[in-house]
C-alpha cells in the first residue's frame, strides 16, 4: 500500500532533491592537491598534433612524445584494442596514476599514449609498477633517464 509517508521517505538522505544531506557529508572534506589537473592533460585535438615528435613502443603501449612540451599526458585506448569498457578505463587509470607519480620528470614532455594490440591479452595482468616501468623506459629512451634524474635532486 502506497501512502504519503512512503513517498516522503524516498526523498530523504542522498536522494533528497535539495542535496542537504550530501552537503553535510562533504562539508569538512578537503580536496586532494595531488590530483591530475586539466593543465596536465592533452585535451584538444590540436594538443595531440605536436611537431616534431618521436615514437617509442614498450609493453603494449605506443608513446608519441615531444620534448618541447609542458608536461602533459594524452591517452588513446580504442575500442578496437580493448572491447571491454572496464578494461579501457582501468588502463587509463593506471596510466594517469603512473604519470602523476612521475610528473616531475616529465616537465618538458608532452606524451600521447596509444594502447597497442598486446593490451588486449595483457590488460588484466597489468599493474601500476608495469606502467611506471614503461614510462621509465620512455624517459631513458628520450634521454631523461635515471642518471640525469639523480643529478636533478
Amino acid at each position: 500500500v502506497w501512502t504519503a509517508h512512503t513517498f516522503a521517505a524516498a526523498k530523504e538522505g542522498t536522494q533528497a532533491s535539495d542535496g542537504v544531506h550530501r552537503r553535510k557529508m562533504t562539508a569538512g572534506a578537503k580536496r586532494s592537491t595531488r590530483g591530475f589537473p586539466k593543465s596536465a592533460r592533452l585535451r584538444k585535438s590540436a594538443d595531440f598534433r605536436f611537431r616534431p615528435y618521436r615514437r617509442f613502443e614498450a609493453d603494449g603501449f605506443i608513446f608519441y612524445y615531444t620534448n618541447r612540451g609542458k608536461g602533459r599526458l594524452g591517452i588513446s585506448v580504442s575500442r578496437k584494442t580493448l572491447r571491454n569498457a572496464t578494461a579501457r578505463n582501468r588502463v587509463r587509470r593506471l596510466l594517469k596514476e603512473s604519470f602523476r607519480l612521475l610528473r616531475t620528470r616529465f616537465v618538458s614532455f608532452d606524451v600521447h599514449v596509444v594502447g597497442g594490440l598486446e593490451l588486449s591479452t595483457s590488460w588484466s595482468r597489468l599493474k601500476r609498477r608495469d606502467v611506471e616501468s614503461s614510462l621509465e623506459k620512455l624517459l631513458t629512451f628520450a634521454g631523461e633517464g635515471p642518471a640525469q634524474a639523480r643529478n636533478e635532486r
